[in-house]
């Protein structure tokens, strides 16, 4: 059985990236968008501002953040292959 690994994000907001990042974020160019973790229209920049993302955004985006998230579901055809399924699900069981 397949499972369903959501694609890492290429936009986050600063609430999601303080939660999720891996630092603080220096120097950023931000802009209107739609945070690809939570789903909100806010000031989004790139998760490698906040020294790229923990294991917690995954948890984050599959529990119903973001619409445009649940429409990019990997489901074993596409980009998302910076998680193995291992790797993948030992970062759910950690976040549980």
């Amino acid at each position: 059985m397949k499972k369903n690994i959501p694609i890492y994000p290429i936009w986050i907001c600063h609430p999601c990236g303080m939660s999720h990042g891996n630092k603080k974020c220096g120097v950023a160019t931000w802009h209107k968008n739609t945070c690809d973790i939570c789903g909100d229209e806010a000031s989004v920049t790139e998760p490698r501002d906040y020294g790229h993302l923990k294991d917690t955004w995954i948890k984050a985006a599959v529990k119903g953040g973001s619409e445009k998230q649940v429409n990019l579901i990997h489901n074993g055809v596409g980009i998302a292959d910076m998680y193995s399924r291992d790797e993948f699900e030992n970062a759910m069981k950690r976040t549980n």
